[in-house]
C-alpha cells in the first residue's frame, strides 16, 4: 500500500503540477492581455490629456489676447474720454470768449465806434454843406436851403447810426 500510495501521490503531484502550470499559463496570458489592454488605455488617456493640455494652452492664449484687447480698448476709451473733455473745455472757452467779446464790444467798442462814426459823418456833412453854401456855378438858392436844413442833417445822422 505504501507503494500504491506513493504512486498515487506522485500521480496526484504530477496532475497538480500540470494543472498548476496550465492554470499559471492561463493566468499569465490573462494578466498579459490585461496589461496590454491597460497599456493601450493608458496611451489613449495620455493622448486625451495631451489634447486637453493643447486646448488649455490655446484657450490661455485666447484669454491673453482678449485681455490685451480689453486693455487696449480701455486705454482707447480713456483717450476718447479725455479728448471729449478737452473738446468740452475748448467749447466752454470759446463760448466764454465770445461772451466777453460781445460784452466788451457792446459796452466799450460800439459806443466809441458810434462816436467816431458820428464825428466823421458830421465832418463829411459839414464839408457837403460848405460845398453847397458856395455855389461855383451859380446854382439855385433852393438847393442851398435844402442842404442847410435840419431835416437833411437829421436824415443823414439817423441813417448812419442804424
Amino acid at each position: 500500500m505504501n507503494f500504491n500510495n506513493q504512486k498515487a501521490l506522485q500521480e496526484e503531484e504530477a496532475f497538480l503540477k500540470e494543472v498548476g502550470e496550465v492554470s499559471l499559463n492561463k493566468k499569465y496570458d490573462q494578466l498579459k492581455n490585461e496589461y496590454t489592454d491597460l497599456k493601450k488605455r493608458f496611451q489613449k488617456e495620455q493622448e486625451v490629456v495631451k489634447q486637453k493640455e493643447n486646448e488649455i494652452f490655446e484657450l490661455k492664449q485666447r484669454l491673453n489676447l482678449s485681455e490685451q484687447k480689453n486693455a487696449d480698448l480701455e486705454e482707447q476709451i480713456k483717450r476718447l474720454d479725455m479728448e471729449q473733455k478737452l473738446e468740452t473745455i475748448k467749447k466752454e472757452i470759446v463760448d466764454e470768449a465770445a461772451e466777453i467779446f460781445t460784452k466788451t464790444f457792446n459796452e466799450e467798442l460800439l459806443p466809441t465806434i458810434v462816436e467816431n462814426y458820428k464825428a466823421y459823418t458830421d465832418k463829411e456833412i459839414a464839408k457837403v454843406k460848405a460845398a453847397y453854401k458856395k455855389p461855383k456855378d451859380g446854382g439855385s438858392k433852393d438847393v442851398h436851403n435844402a442842404c442847410n436844413s435840419e431835416c437833411f442833417t437829421e436824415a443823414i445822422h439817423s441813417k448812419n447810426t442804424r
